[in-house]
């Protein structure tokens, strides 16, 4: 991304998007204002995904974004390819609908805005940049076991595809964001097999004994440079030779005792090897989201904790050799989709 891009106009409603994104990730509970004939999560699923001891699989997950598809034209639905036990992987592409019959030319833009070498001189630049989207990436529940996130997916997008607010359309004007269900559909039906199956016993919520990647288990985020799965070959191809995302967001869950959510700016000290100016970004951001955060009076909420930028290998991570902005949020876990209480003297100090 060349350098000038970070003090452009569309820097600037990137960074707007990115928290409102984000602030609806965290809030996404309230309620959308209903267009008429958009199928909301709980008339397809028969449940409100995210509600306690429910869970939707992978089968009904896709269904779930394929009928949001067919009735929204804010919303399109593309397979990427397949997973290793050969299940479809999906991105919901989410946009105005404007934005959506032109998906193919927003996508060119960013393109030869990826790489400068190929814009002609700085008045092409300019145009690209005036022209261009936003491009932001959510990423659900690669980690199988956080699978809160994968169910949040879809009132997330039924949020976006219903809501009339003035934000929201800004936000779907000037961004096309690229949101998938989950990075691991075959961990997703491992867990939610393994919970029903349990559901009102004493292993209920407990993780399933078996790998929730067939061959890498919680380290299909440790393959973002080596690509040797079949998820992580279509997520890169998509982003690195497709959509050249602005922005990869991660969302994750930790464990139970620490903070409550964390979020950017990363823990102290920075990777001299990525470029200072992502690291600034990343902080914009993360601050940003901080301040929105303090501004509901969201309890929990730590920064320059725990997670840091050393590690190339993951998904939120590997971004910054590609010039995105690569983020996280890691939210305490409940078990699976069960509730938990925690006491203020089970909670632990965070580094």
């Amino acid at each position: 991304m060349p350098e000038r891009f970070f003090g452009s106009r569309l820097f600037s409603t990137l960074l707007r998007t990115l928290v409102f994104s984000v602030c609806l990730v965290c809030f996404v509970s309230a309620p959308a204002q209903a267009q008429k004939n958009v199928p909301s999560p709980q008339a397809v699923l028969g449940f409100r995904p995210t509600d306690d001891k429910t869970i939707a699989d992978w089968t009904q997950i896709v269904d779930y974004f394929q009928k949001l598809a067919a009735k929204s034209n804010r919303v399109k639905v593309e397979e990427i390819g397949r997973t290793t036990l050969g299940k479809p992987l999906i991105v919901a592409f989410i946009s105005a609908p404007e934005n959506i019959k032109h998906l193919d030319k927003y996508k060119r833009i960013n393109q030869r805005l990826a790489d400068p070498r190929i814009v002609e001189n700085a008045a092409e630049l300019e145009k690209l940049i005036e022209q261009g989207k936003t491009i932001v990436s959510i990423g659900c529940s690669i980690h199988s076991t956080e699978i809160v996130a994968s169910q949040m997916s879809m009132n997330l997008a039924y949020e976006l595809a219903t809501a009339t607010d003035d934000d929201t359309r800004e936000i779907l004007r000037n961004t096309i964001l690229l949101l998938i269900p989950s990075s691991n559909p075959d961990g997703i039906d491992i867990v939610a097999n393994w919970y029903r199956k349990n559901l009102g016993t004493k292993f209920e919520g407990a993780s399933p004994p078996e790998l929730y990647h067939f061959y890498a288990g919680h380290d299909d985020n440790r393959d973002w440079f080596m690509l040797n799965l079949k998820e992580t070959q279509a997520i890169t191809r998509f982003f690195w030779q497709n959509w050249f995302p602005e922005i990869v967001y991660d969302v994750h869950q930790q464990g139970q005792t620490s903070s409550r959510f964390i979020i950017p700016p990363f823990f102290d000290p920075p990777n001299p090897r990525v470029s200072p100016i992502i690291l600034r970004e990343v902080g914009l951001i993360g601050y940003k989201m901080a301040a929105d955060l303090q501004a509901k009076n969201i309890k929990g909420v730590a920064t320059n904790s725990t997670y840091d930028t050393w590690w190339h290998g993951g998904f939120r991570s590997a971004p910054y050799f590609h010039n995105s902005i690569g983020i996280l949020s890691e939210a305490a876990s409940a078990d699976l989709m069960s509730p938990v209480t925690i006491s203020e003297s089970d909670l632990r100090k965070s580094r």
